[in-house]
């Protein structure tokens, strides 16, 4: 079970890892954290601004940035491993996740943000908590954003609707989940056991049953 994506941006970011040592009386301990180096300081306070709004158990850390040097240290889970490393013998796992996975893309949006690029890469699973961290929410833009107000923006093909591949409409949940039931569509015709393709189906049907009881509104240009 691979899933794949490509994707394009108009940002040059790098990200890299350092130990930063932490020393109190009562303890010594080593966090490792990601350094993230921005071409823009538009697009990291963007990026800060939707990190600290969606703040929480679903979401990477960001603990600091400096608008000098350009550039965002976030928490590093040592132990995650990205969706997108995942393999067959993950498949359970994977069904497994979907639900928090729902429930992390639906936290960003009641926080008034959509992540954009939502992705096996982008989401890290997390074994010794059983959970999941959605990460890079360099895409991110607030509800009700005017694609066509944007001088540039940031997409995976694999998994983004047309509308927001061609920058236009407005940036809506819709974009968020549109991603994640192209990533349980390659799930389910990857050659997984029938229990866990039953499963996947199963939640996907009832992801579109609240969505439309939530009253959600789809891209007006649907590319499966």
């Amino acid at each position: 079970m691979t899933l794949k994506h490509q994707s394009v941006t108009c940002d040059s970011e790098e990200t890299s890892m350092q130990r930063t040592f932490f020393h109190s009386v009562e303890e010594d301990w080593c966090l490792q954290r990601l350094t993230k180096r921005y071409s823009n300081q538009q697009a990291m306070s963007r990026e800060w601004q939707a990190l600290t709004a969606c703040a929480g158990v679903y979401v990477q850390k960001a603990l600091e940035f400096d608008t000098d040097k350009k550039v965002m240290h976030l928490v590093y889970e040592q132990q995650a491993k990205p969706l997108s490393r995942f393999e067959f013998q993950d498949a359970e796992t994977f069904v497994g996740m979907l639900p928090i996975i729902i429930r992390a893309i639906h936290h960003c949006h009641q926080c008034g943000w959509v992540h954009g690029d939502i992705k096996p890469s982008n989401i890290l699973f997390l074994p010794h908590l059983d959970s999941i961290l959605l990460i890079d929410f360099g895409a991110s833009y607030p509800l009700g954003t005017r694609r066509e107000d944007l001088t540039c923006w940031q997409a995976s093909q694999t998994f983004a609707s047309s509308e927001q591949w061609r920058g236009e409409g407005v940036v809506t949940q819709a974009d968020d989940w549109h991603a994640l039931k192209k990533m349980i569509n390659q799930f389910v015709r990857s050659p997984i056991g029938h229990k866990q393709r039953k499963t996947a189906v199963s939640i996907r049907e009832s992801l579109d049953g609240w969505l439309r009881r939530s009253e959600v509104a789809k891209p007006t240009h649907n590319n499966n």
